[in-house]
């Protein structure tokens, strides 16, 4: 076999086993998104009908009973579990739910023509996280204004929908059947952290075959392309890859700081 047959075979291998390994990114992507959406809506279900949950939620915000509770798990709003007292006062929870205390994933996505009206904005975001997706390194944008970012933060946390705009950020700790932990902050808090902390940052580089990029607001707070979350047998891809995604890190810093953990009895 003389050198150039021999090098042909090797990048024929080397190109098979690159294609091997973003189909097994896919399927790892597919099965973790499914995963994770169940188990959040688990965790909804649990957190609005366990009566630990109803006690501790009375002692923290000093209610006397829990008149109704209800999961809105699936309607994509910004509340997922809305709890109304006795003294006719009403709590939305955002819920972050993991197997273990600390959260990274999820906080929001859209189609970039609903994610912001800002036309130089929606340029920039599609320039960077959308367009060459084949260049591991392309040239940063003028990084947008800090206001901007905090402004991205707030609609992120809050939605655009004032009847669905939570009023506090739960993070449950749980398997499939039982809650174990509940840490929960006001939202308002939660927010003034990140603006506080607000900056932005582009990032960019490889990660094996895959390019990755994404703008930080904030520590633990950044936006991202979403990805495929697979792919028809034609080769078209599953859901919308072309989305916003924000996603935001709960850390045990964050937890100890300006969380509360509720006594489940």
């Amino acid at each position: 076999m003389d050198d150039q047959t021999l090098l042909r075979h090797i990048q024929e291998l080397e190109d098979r086993l690159d294609k091997a390994e973003a189909r097994l990114i896919t399927l790892e992507r597919s099965m973790s998104s499914s995963d994770a959406a169940t188990s959040g809506n688990d965790a909804e279900d649990l957190f609005a009908s366990d009566p630990r949950v109803h006690t501790a939620l009375l002692k923290y915000h000093s209610q006397n009973a829990v008149v109704s509770s209800e999961s809105l798990g699936g309607s994509r709003k910004k509340t997922d579990v809305r709890f109304t007292f006795d003294t006719n006062t009403t709590m939305g929870y955002q819920l972050k739910n993991s197997d273990s205390p600390g959260y990274a994933g999820h906080l929001g996505r859209k189609p970039l023509e609903e994610y912001t009206a800002d036309e130089e904005l929606r340029t920039t975001l599609r320039t960077f996280l959308l367009e060459d997706r084949q260049n591991p390194q392309i040239e940063t944008p003028n990084p947008f204004a800090i206001e901007v970012g905090k402004r991205l933060i707030r609609e992120t946390l809050l939605g655009l929908e004032k009847e669905y705009e939570p009023t506090h950020m739960v993070h449950v700790v749980s398997d499939r059947n039982t809650i174990k932990r509940v840490f929960i902050c006001p939202i308002q808090v939660l927010l003034k952290y990140f603006e506080d902390k607000a900056h932005v940052v582009f990032n960019q580089g490889k990660k094996g075959i895959k390019i990755t990029r994404s703008i930080t607001l904030s520590p633990g707070i950044t936006i991202q392309r979403r990805g495929s979350e697979g792919y028809y047998p034609d080769g078209t891809p599953k859901g919308r890859p072309d989305d916003i995604q924000t996603k935001i890190g709960i850390t045990q810093t964050l937890l100890s700081d300006i969380f509360t953990e509720l006594p489940l009895e």
